[in-house]
Order: C-alpha cells, then structure tokens, then sequence
C-alpha cells in the first residue's frame, strides 16, 4: 500500500485543519450552513439574457432534451416542474435518449426537433438542453429556433446560436465550477423567482443534492456542502415524494445514512433505468419525480438494477479467461462484440478489480474503431487524449470516454507494456503509527455526526497503523455469508467487512497449516468508539478500526541477526 502522510510530525490533528487540508477556508459555514453560498445565480454570464429569452417564450410549445443520466434527470425535472408552477398550461414535451446518448449529437432527437411541426405536430418554438448541449454548435447551427443552454461540461466549441450558462465559463464573476449540471439550472430558476417575485426553487434543492452525489462533485466545495446540508443531510431534509420513496426502499424508512449510502443505494437503481434502451421506463421514472406511478416507478428501478446486474456478471463469466489473459499486460483492453454501449463503464470497473487494479478500456469495435470507456486507479485521460495512437479521450482522469482506431490498439497496449507504470494509487491517510505508538485520543477524534461531512473531494479520516501481530486463529467469522471478519488485538477490534476470496487466503483463513502462525498486519481504516447496550441494560465502549485495506506479511522477531531483513 503506497500512503501519503497529510500531516507533518508536530501538526495538530483535529475536524478544521483537516477540512483546511482539502481546501476548506470558510471553516463555520461549512459546518453550519446559513445558505451564504446560495444566491449567487446573477454572477453567472448571460444570466440576464438566460432570463430574457425565456421570459419571452412562457406558455410557448417548447421541448426540455434530457441528458441520460440522474444529474440530466433531476436537471429536467426541476426546469420542468418549475415550468409548469408558473404556467400549468406549458405545452412541455421531455426529449429522452435511447441509452446513454449525449445532446443534440443523438441524430434521432435532432431531426425529431428539427421536423418537429411536420412530424409530430408540435410548433416548438423554444429548446432548452439542461446539463448538456455546451459544445454542439454544429447542431445549433442547424436549428431555427431559440435555443438555451444551461450546463457545467467543459467548454470545447460552444454554441453560438443561442445563450449559454455554463459554471465553467471564464466570463463568469467568482462562480464555483465544482456544481453539477442540476445546481446550474436550480441558479437559473433563482433568477427567475428574483424576476417574477416568486419563491419556487427553493422546493428543489434536494434533487440538486442528488446530481451533486450522484455526478461525483467535489463536496469540499462550500456552495455544494450548502446544497446538500438544505437538500438530503437528513430524510426531513427530502421534499420530492418519490425521492423520499427511494430512501426509505433502499436504505430504509428514517435511517441515519451517509453520502456514500446515497452514492451506493440510490444512484445505482436510477443509473440503471438511464442505461437501459426502453425509452418508456425512462418516462415513467421521469414522471415519479412529479409524484405520479411512484410505486411502479420503485419497482422498475429495482428491477432494472437486477438485469444491469446480470447483464455485466454474464459478460465477465463468459469472457473470465480472455479478461485474465489480457489482464496480464499493463494496461487491459477488453473488446467484445456483445458489449452494450451503456453498460462499458461498468463492466471496466469490474476488469480494473479483476485485474488487481490495472487501467481498463473496454468497449467494441464499430466500423474500426474501438469506441468504450477507460476506468483506472491512476489519472490517465489526459495523457491517453494526448497519446498519437488515441484519436481522443473525453471525461475525468479515472474515468471517461475514448475513441481508438482498431489497428493502433495493439501499439498502444504494447507501449504501455514497455513503461514502467505504477497504477498502484497513493492512498491519503492521516497519519501512519505503529500499534504501540496510537495516541490515547486517536479513536475519538471525529465524532460520528461528522459522518455527513464526509464525500467526493472530502473523504473520510483514515489512518495506517501497523505492527498489530496475530494468528489466523484469532480471527472470527461473522454474518450470513462468513465475508464479516473480526480480529481482537490489544483491546481493539479491527472490523473487515466483505472479505472476497483473496482476502481470506491473504489472512490465511481457511489454510489449516497456518493457524498458529504469527503475520504482520498493516490496515488502512477508520479508527472510531464503539457504544454498546446489552439488553439487560450493560454499557461496553471499545475501541474499533473499520478496516478499507490491508497488507499481511510473515512476522519476523527483531533480533541483532535479522533486524536488517
């Protein structure tokens, strides 16, 4: 485990510097929000003219074209809703992709818009593309119409064919570009409520904390924690009736929950419905956000996410050992024939692990060209879109689009293959200490309301701590599926929750020969107090680690003749 120490030998270790140590400056906002960072909706440029335009197109017949996936979902919504509080006679029609398709570059959707009258008997005047549509200019230009453009993707060749609001526009005066599409929008509708007098956008703030989780923005950003303090911090938090649904279906009805519960429990079923190419379940996840068909719309999700899931084990069961051989090299590339286009993300994510970490493309060759995505524990899209053999690679730097001419595959896998790359990543802890060495206060550092501070850009206080020495039987086994596995070591419980296969040969679990044989183990985890009420009313408090990663070597004694092995 290669680890990087954020603070120096004398640093004091408390909740404001390591805030501090993530770019946190206005310390007391971001623990107590006041909503500070909240209106700020007249800083972005073309705010006004953003205004303008739609105020001279309300009650017109006008076309939302939602981006495939929950941040374009909730964005759709909240404009759309909106909409019709100020007008309920809109004539508003909601555009979807089949798959994970991107803007107006989706041929289908542009000539439906473009043949709109004849085709469809709809006279749109008006286009509005929320999380999406910043760099089609080309199809802009196509288009007769008045067309708006209210997002947060990178700027390459903007439209010029009508107003753009984007977070990452440099015109902008002191605007964050750490906000999801959906917070770009929810801006727009603050201008509109200061326009019209109105108080609308404030119901909407917890589907914008919903992008924020489900588009990974960087949480440390104060304007993000703002959203997410007002919009899901707790359920009395949550407004929309089908969001609340969902938190109380797949985490449970008024639980405590974490970001990452969020991240892990939610977004996944609704990623799901995006990635599927049935464009009517779509439609009615869509129409659950109004509040109609919530319980079919639950059982679509759960649903969905039962076939995504079966979809990507039967592709990595029957290719398991092409994947293991092409895993042998530096960076694995993974074609398949059967491969969805919607699902490659997922599927490279899967490999990356297979593979114990090494950089994954995988996608399928379509008029010869490898076109997928790129899932890797190192930033590598920068380089790769810079690399003569790669025509381009489009995203984050872990995680994002490509495209490959077929016949340069081959030389780029062999000229990763002549590199020495270490795709092992640096892992932030606090602090390494040998066991015998851990401060008396290091288990009550952060309390466990902090839990909610924790996310993307943010992570959760972790610790290395090594020299903890045991015998494999001294582990026990827990839970249903024995994957729960505890070690009590000098009055500390170390807590390693779904062990996989590997984990147990490493901790020697099931190899009879070893049982009483003594390993060295390092962890990486989150050392915290334990409060426990027994049911006759007995009070224990121990110390405890949950433990994210870990290292077993065989223990030596440290002697004079081996102190140098």
């Amino acid at each position: 485990m290669k680890i990087k120490q954020l603070y120096k030998k004398n640093e004091t270790i408390n909740l404001e510097s390591y805030l501090g140590k993530y770019g946190v400056k206005d310390i007391e906002e971001f623990l107590n929000p006041t909503g500070k960072y909240l209106d700020n909706y007249y800083d972005y440029y073309n705010m006004l003219d953003a205004v303008e335009m739609f105020s001279r197109h309300i009650g017109d017949d006008t076309y939302i074209l939602c981006d495939d996936d929950v941040d374009g979902i909730t964005s759709t919504v909240i404009l759309a809703r909106y909409m019709k509080k100020m007008n309920p006679d809109w004539n508003i029609r909601i555009l979807v992709h089949e798959g994970k398709e991107r803007g107006l570059q989706d041929e289908i959707i542009f000539n439906g818009i473009k043949n709109s009258k004849e085709k469809y008997n709809f006279d749109v005047k008006f286009l509005i593309i929320p999380d999406g549509g910043t760099n089609d200019k080309n199809e802009t230009d196509a288009l007769d119409i008045d067309i708006l453009v209210l997002d947060h993707h990178m700027i390459t060749t903007p439209i010029t064919n009508g107003i753009l609001v984007n977070n990452q526009d440099k015109r902008n005066k002191n605007v964050s570009t750490n906000g999801s599409g959906c917070l770009v929008v929810h801006k727009f509708l603050q201008a509109l409520d200061a326009k019209y007098d109105t108080d609308y956008s404030g119901l909407y703030i917890d589907l914008v904390a919903l992008s924020l989780i489900s588009d990974v923005m960087n949480m440390a950003d104060e304007q993000n924690r703002t959203y997410y303090h007002f919009g899901l911090e707790t359920a009395e938090c949550i407004n929309n009736k089908f969001l609340k649904a969902l938190f109380n279906t797949f985490i449970g009805d008024n639980r405590e929950y974490s970001q990452r519960d969020i991240a892990f429990k939610i977004v996944p079923k609704l990623n799901a419905v995006c990635r599927a190419k049935d464009i009517n379940i779509k439609y009615i996840i869509i129409n659950a956000f109004f509040g109609k068909g919530i319980e079919d719309a639950l059982e679509i999700c759960a649903n969905a996410h039962k076939d995504q899931v079966n979809i990507v084990n039967s592709i990595i069961e029957n290719y398991t050992d092409e994947i293991n051989t092409l895993s042998k090299n530096n960076i694995v590339v993974f074609s398949c024939d059967d491969m969805p286009k919607s699902y490659s993300g997922l599927i490279a994510g899967k490999i990356m692990d297979m593979s114990g970490g090494k950089p994954t493309l995988v996608g399928k060759i379509i008029d010869g060209e490898f076109v997928g995505s790129l899932r890797s524990p190192i930033p590598l899209q920068s380089e790769l879109d810079n690399n003569e053999l790669v025509e381009w690679a489009r995203g984050h730097e872990q995680s994002c689009g490509i495209l490959i001419k077929q016949e340069n595959l081959q030389p780029l896998i062999n000229y990763y293959n002549s590199i020495e790359l270490s795709y092992e990543p640096c892992i932030d802890v606090l602090k390494s200490y040998a066991i015998e060495d851990i401060p008396y206060n290091l288990f009550d550092l952060f309390e466990a309301n902090t839990d909610v501070l924790w996310g993307n850009g943010i992570p959760k206080p972790i610790f290395e701590l090594h020299n903890i020495i045991f015998t494999p039987s001294e582990l026990q086994i827990l839970g249903k599926n024995h994957r729960t596995v505890k070690l009590i070591s000098d009055n500390i419980s170390y807590l390693f929750f779904n062990i996989t296969n590997k984990d147990r040969e490493r901790l020697c679990i099931d190899d009879g020969t070893k049982q009483d044989t003594k390993l060295n183990l390092s962890i990486i985890g989150t050392p915290s107090i334990n409060i426990y009420t027994t049911p006759y009313g007995k009070t224990y408090v121990n110390k405890q680690v949950v433990v994210d990663n870990f290292n077993v070597k065989k223990y030596i004694l440290r002697i004079r003749e081996n102190v140098f092995k």
